[in-house]
């Protein structure tokens, strides 16, 4: 035995949770602080919290300071308040209100301490608080298992910090959502598991059980139905161990306390929610008259079909509702009814299930900003995201890899020593908690924020992922390799080939040749500072022989217009692309230049313009996805020699892998649709995101030109050329 092994096996647990809190902190403090903006949540837990915005314009900005509310005439008559008031606690009964109104107090105390104003709130001590919380759940955890070997058990625990202190969990700590409080109570649940497997049963175990599953539970209301089950489990191990009466006692208690939470969820929640489900997700991206029979199979009018593809919160939806009586209406449509309605249109259930997997592969939402006001709206950190990076190219947001690691799970768990009706609940377990977070989040609360509620999801998906990493270093034999180590490790190997193969692709696609200029062909054409102009086909060429080109490399870094606009006809960008940038073309290559007239589709402010369309512009993340609403959203018509490419054009060379950015994020030519400021753009990880207007990147011109003759092979080395 090496002498290291008994000091890593009796302080190795106290060294990680150390090292999570180091990272933990590093990660939201160290410079300028990061945390998530508000999208419009913080709101329910302020109101009970004795809390209220200092900043107006907050919106994809990271606030870390609110005011507090000091409404008594005492030190201790505010202490009291603060803490035990039940204002506001019956529209947000969650038991995350109470480490919101610690780190209250924690603030008044700071601000005493340091000679501030006493009604300032710091973010940062809620951030602080749960970092403490987490670290010392991370250490739980960590001491709940062992691997044969400490340099094995090092190298794997090690893992698990990369994956659970990356900042898509972490982020959440700086922030009033309940998921930070979710991922610290679903890691005791995890640790708790854990210890009911590899410890003998006991009472206190039983009470911990409950602890930790109500804790999951109460902190996210979604989250009850899995709490229900993750409690059955573990009380029912300690059961078939022993602990009957005291298991059962336990179940039966921490049952009683999510039933009564759940009783108490507010109705204003059930209302948004099913509104959300139905009009943005049942008849989401429908026609109208499918969209008609979907609502009449529900028990609504067929003349709701006109919401279609709005959310509650969309203008105009809650007067539409008011004025025409459908209110009741959709409050009548139950949960059942809407399971029902999925069973019996199975095709779309799959198509709902499809878009939700492409929805997994990010932790952190896509449209919750980690900056304050020293950077622009909607800047995202990069601290500690290693994992975050990675996860977002394996394909986690496929249908088949988490059923790949599901089944070998089961598989690991088919083969453990133990009872089998252990066994069973181990089983029924990972498969009540992958198939209820995958599953009911888009058929709860349709595509509304369906990105941050697959946040449950993608973490049980990590730890799952971690625990099959386990058991393939756990039972590593390379000369007589065992089947846990085979089939843990076919799921690594094959969850890395497709970005493997991606990325292959990406590199030889340059080099291909072309007997025709074509989708990812390359053209040469005009010359920009000192350098030849290299084009990608956007498109295969029209019928009337027009070429569309995007350019193949940035050729500066502009804002979209100077006055943070995002309106693209009176945009600097626009005439800066239509003027001094035509220089770049001689006349003979101007000649061959066609005017593009287009619809340019309109943010909410500029709704006034339109000239066609009859719906918002939505807003997703994802190539795949993003173009959906386009050709009915609101627009007007435009004409230009140069343009930006749209999101049609990103996501039509995402589905070629073509990536649109490179070097950094650039212009696409759609604005955010819900501000005036506000404009979409393409990442180099292949997001389709947004930025402020005013703020400069990268710009690949696109334009159409008319096509004939060419010489050359279409490959980024010898490039098409037309024959003026």
């Amino acid at each position: 035995m090496s002498r290291r092994e008994p000091l890593w096996r009796r302080w190795g647990s106290l060294l990680l949770a150390l090292a999570a809190f180091a990272i933990t902190a590093a990660t939201l403090f160290a410079g300028d602080g990061i945390g998530l903006s508000d999208n419009g949540d913080f709101y329910r837990v302020m109101t009970a919290s004795s809390l209220e915005q200092a900043v107006e314009d907050r919106s994809f900005r990271y606030v870390d300071t609110f005011r507090i509310r000091l409404e008594e005439d005492s030190a201790l008559g505010n202490l009291s308040r603060i803490l035990f008031s039940p204002e506001g606690v019956a529209d947000y009964p969650s038991i995350q209100l109470l480490p919101v109104r610690l780190s209250v107090v924690g603030s008044l105390v700071w601000n005493k301490l340091t000679g501030q104003e006493m009604s300032l709130y710091h973010l940062e001590i809620l951030g602080l608080l749960y970092t403490a919380l987490y670290a010392a759940a991370l250490g739980f955890l960590f001491s709940r298992f062992r691997l044969a070997s400490w340099r094995r058990d090092l190298a794997v625990k090690l893992v698990f910090l990369l994956v659970e202190c990356d900042v898509g969990y972490t982020a959440y700590f700086n922030s009033l959502y309940g998921e930070g409080l979710q991922h610290i109570a679903l890691l005791l649940c995890a640790a708790m598991l854990l210890h009911v497997l590899s410890h003998p049963p006991t009472a206190g175990a039983a009470l911990a059980c409950v602890g930790a599953a109500v804790l999951y539970g109460w902190s996210k209301f979604f989250n009850i139905p899995l709490a229900l089950l993750i409690l059955l489990v573990l009380e029912g191990i300690l059961f078939l161990r022993g602990r009957r009466l005291s298991g059962a006692l336990a179940c039966a208690g921490g049952a009683g306390v999510l039933l009564a939470v759940f009783l108490a969820v507010p109705g204003w929640m059930n209302m948004t929610n099913t509104y959300n489900t139905i009009f943005f997700g049942v008849v989401r991206d429908t026609d109208e008259a499918t969209a008609a029979a979907y609502l009449a199979d529900l028990g609504l009018p067929e003349e709701m079909a006109v919401m279609r593809d709005t959310n509650y919160f969309s203008a105009g939806v809650a007067e539409y509702l008011d004025q025409n009586g459908y209110r009741e209406a959709v409050m009548e449509v139950g949960k059942l009814d809407l399971v029902r309605f999925y069973l019996t249109h199975p095709g779309r259930l799959w198509e709902q299930l499809e878009i939700t997997a492409k929805n997994c592969g990010m932790v952190r939402p896509f449209y919750l900003s980690n900056y304050g006001e020293s950077s622009p709206r909607m800047t995202l950190s990069g601290r500690f995201s290693l994992w975050s990076a990675l996860r977002q190219r394996l394909p986690l947001d496929t249908l088949w890899a988490p059923a790949l690691a599901a089944a070998a799970a089961l598989f690991l768990l088919l083969r453990r020593r133990g009872s089998r009706p252990e066994a069973a609940l181990l089983c029924l377990l990972l498969l009540g908690a992958l198939g209820y977070t995958f599953a009911v989040p888009i058929i709860s609360n349709g595509e509304a924020d369906l990105a941050k509620h697959m946040f449950a999801f993608a973490e049980i998906m990590d730890l799952l992922l971690l625990f099959l990493l386990a058991t393939a270093v756990q039972r590593a034999a390379w000369r007589r390799p065992v089947p846990e180590f085979l089939a843990a490790t076919a799921v690594g190997v094959l969850l890395a080939l497709p970005p493997a193969v991606s990325a292959a692709r990406g590199l030889l696609a340059p080099l291909r040749s072309h007997e025709a200029p074509e989708q990812g062909a390359y053209v040469s054409l005009g010359t920009w500072e000192g350098e030849e102009l290299l084009w990608l086909v956007l498109e295969d060429p029209a019928a009337e022989g027009s070429l569309r080109l995007v350019a193949a490399r940035s050729v500066g870094e502009l804002p979209y217009d100077g006055e943070n606009a995002n309106l693209w006809t009176e945009s600097s960008l626009r005439a800066w692309l239509n003027s001094p940038f035509l220089e770049a073309f001689s006349p003979e290559e101007l000649a061959v230049l066609q005017p593009q007239e287009r619809q340019v589709r309109l943010s909410a402010p500029c709704h006034a313009l339109a000239q066609a369309g009859v719906q918002e512009l939505h807003c997703s993340h994802l190539p795949a996805l993003a173009a959906r609403d386009c050709p009915e959203a609101y627009s007007l018509t435009a004409e230009d020699l140069v343009c930006l490419p749209d999101l049609e054009d990103a996501a039509a060379l995402s589905a070629a892998n073509l990536p649109l950015a490179a070097g950094g994020p650039c212009w696409l030519e759609d604005p955010y649709y819900n501000n005036g400021a506000m404009v979409r753009t393409a990442r180099p990880d292949g997001l389709l995101l947004f930025a402020e207007a005013a703020e400069p990147l990268q710009v690949r011109p696109c334009l159409t030109i008319s096509a004939g003759q060419w010489s050359g092979s279409g490959s980024r080395g010898d490039p098409f050329l037309p024959v003026l």
